[in-house]
């Protein structure tokens, strides 16, 4: 006859399945909040859903980077030479000749003034397809029956 198994034995059986099973399912808990996670994070720095989900915004920082960006155009003024000797003896010019003529634009500031228009496009584009009856989200386009 076999010996009946004592009670505390049965006990840390059950247990120990207890926890595993409690494990298992933080587990599954674990990884699934963290695949919502990477999606979140992914979603938040895709420049493309964030001009859809905010155009005026994007159309806003567009205008704002333009501006800031783009060199302001000085006034030009016409002085004499007697002007010039007097303003440059007190200090309150400096006489800069430029061998090119004009003010030459940084390759910094013509590539993000080149960046800022099309972002603007994008998110203007962006905008237009979303909110207008005739975007992609038309059934008329999928289908191609243009009579609805």
């Amino acid at each position: 006859m076999p010996t009946p198994t004592p009670i505390s034995a049965l006990d840390d059986a059950d247990e120990a399945a207890r926890l595993r099973a409690e494990l298992a399912a933080r587990r599954r808990q674990t990884t699934a909040c963290a695949t919502e996670f990477r999606e979140d994070v992914k979603l938040t720095f895709d420049w493309r859903e964030q001009a859809s989900r905010h155009p005026f915004a994007c159309v806003g920082a567009a205008l704002a980077v333009g501006y800031f960006l783009v060199p302001v155009h000085k006034q030009t003024v016409q002085l004499d030479d007697k002007q010039i000797e007097r303003l440059v003896s007190t200090g309150k010019i400096k006489v800069k000749v430029n061998a090119a003529g004009r003010d030459s634009q940084g390759a910094i500031s013509g590539f993000l003034l080149t960046a800022g228009g099309f972002a603007l496009r994008a998110a203007v584009a962006q905008f237009l397809n979303s909110k207008l009856p005739w975007g992609p989200d038309d059934d008329a386009t999928k289908t191609g029956d243009a009579h609805g």
